[in-house]
């Protein structure tokens, strides 16, 4: 005779001949499954490894070049200073040295034009003045009708 059905399900479901259904006690017939979500797993994982570190070689040269660049203006405005004061004793009355500030603020500005490819006559022109007005405000402070406590050593034949 034969078993009643439920007997066979009992049986089929102890040793793993589920139907495959999600949650069964052996995982029976999910081997495929598991084989893909691991696979899957991989794959996004690697993603996001190779993401973070094309995001971090970004942020890593964005600051370096950053960097690089104030290096060069510093360096650039130090060595035009020094200029301005070995060739302030060949000229004859007073010559003024700036701080260093306005230089770098001008050679900043020459960077930029640089960079963008862009040096024409206004652009330099509109650079001039604004140093100037730099120089001014620096001046201003140095006032004696100023409150600012801060000074520059601005010639006061210079202002």
């Amino acid at each position: 005779m034969h078993a009643p059905p439920s007997v066979l399900v009992a049986a089929w479901w102890q040793f793993g001949l589920g139907w495959g259904i999600t949650g069964d006690r052996h995982g029976a017939g999910q081997g495929a499954n598991m084989a893909l979500d691991a696979g899957v797993a991989g794959l996004i994982g690697a993603g996001i490894g190779a993401a973070s570190s094309v995001i971090t070689i970004w942020i890593q040269s964005h600051y370096s070049a950053k960097r690089e660049r104030a290096k060069a203006v510093l360096d650039f405005s130090i060595r035009h200073r020094a200029e301005v004061v070995e060739n302030s004793e060949k000229i004859a009355g007073p010559v003024t040295v700036l701080p260093l500030a306005v230089y770098v603020h001008f050679q900043e500005g020459m960077l930029r034009m640089v960079e963008s490819g862009k040096v024409t006559p206004e652009k330099l022109v509109a650079l001039r003045k604004q140093n100037d007005d730099l120089v001014e405000q620096l001046s201003n402070m140095d006032s004696p009708k100023s409150t600012d406590t801060r000074r520059t050593f601005i010639p006061k034949a210079d202002r």
